[in-house]
Order: structure tokens, then C-alpha cells, then sequence
């Protein structure tokens, strides 16, 4: 005599919720105030109501966090996420947050989204225009340079932001 489950109809759904952090870059759009992090939605099932929930970042390599401060045009709710994937935009306002210390900066951020299919941390690293390539260890995103198209930024505005020796 056998004991078991044997010849049992069954099915097996796997959920997923991710949010894959891509390589962030300054939005010239906006006199360079703002970084854009794309980051590339995952669902399975698909979900259209999934919502960033926490959005954080830190420049001691994660031992204190602070929220980042989306712009107005960001979307953090309702946001589509398909089993191949979407590509999103968060604009983060890393001047208002930062000031103006943010050359060479080693930043840590963390993406928190909320969906259907449950919860995905996601964390990613990157240096803010690096001065040297010694700068640049310890980074999973790559790096933000300084930009090299300077259209509508005025030259007061650069001189005083630009990295210092």
C-alpha cells in the first residue's frame, strides 16, 4: 500500500515583484538639479498598480538613511510592471537634498516596491562625479560624471557648483 499525492491535479504560480536599478545620470532638462534613476518594473503576474512606497538614500554606505525627495513629475503609484519588464523614471532632486556636496560622493540608494505579488528591496551604488578613477570602487551602478553639455546652465551657477580640487 502507498501513501502519498500521487496522480493530483495541481498548478504552482510563482509571484514576483522586482525592481531592477539601472545606471543613474543627470537630467540636463533641468540645469542639471535632478538625477534620474531608470529602473526596470517586473511582475509576474503583470500588476498596474504597483507603488514605490520607500525611496531612500545614503552617503555612509548605508548606516543612516534619509528619504529622497522625488520631483513633481515623478510617478510613484500606479506604476505598470510586466513579466519582460517597463522601463520607470525617478527623478530625484539630489540637489535639494544634498546641497552642493555632491561631487565625489559615494551614494547608496534602496527602492522599496509594493504590489500584487508582495515586496521588492532593491539597493544599488554610485559615485557622484568622481575626481579621479581611484574614486570609483566599491560601485554596482557605475558612475555620474560631470556633465559635459552645459546648454542652460548659467556660468555663475557652474563655477559654483563645479568639483573642487
Amino acid at each position: 500500500m502507498s501513501t502519498g499525492f500521487q496522480d493530483l491535479p495541481c498548478s504552482l504560480n510563482t509571484f514576483e515583484l522586482k525592481a531592477t536599478l539601472g545606471a543613474p545620470y543627470l537630467d540636463s532638462t533641468n540645469h542639471f538639479q535632478d538625477l534620474v534613476i531608470p529602473y526596470t518594473g517586473i511582475a509576474n503576474p503583470a500588476d498596474n498598480d504597483v507603488s514605490l512606497s520607500q525611496f531612500w538614500y545614503s552617503t555612509d554606505a548605508g548606516a543612516t538613511w534619509e528619504v529622497m525627495t522625488p520631483t513633481l513629475d515623478t510617478e510613484v503609484t500606479g506604476l505598470s510592471f510586466t513579466l519582460t519588464g517597463t522601463l520607470n523614471l525617478f527623478k530625484w532632486k539630489i540637489k535639494e537634498d544634498l546641497n552642493s556636496d555632491i561631487y565625489n560622493r559615494s551614494i547608496k540608494i534602496a527602492f522599496k516596491a509594493t504590489g500584487a505579488a508582495g515586496e521588492s528591496l532593491e539597493t544599488s551604488r554610485f559615485v557622484l562625479f568622481p575626481r579621479t578613477v581611484s574614486d570609483m570602487t566599491e560601485v554596482d551602478s557605475g558612475v555620474v560624471r560631470f556633465p559635459n553639455d552645459f546648454s542652460g546652465v548659467s556660468g555663475r551657477s557652474l563655477l559654483v557648483n563645479a568639483p573642487k580640487a
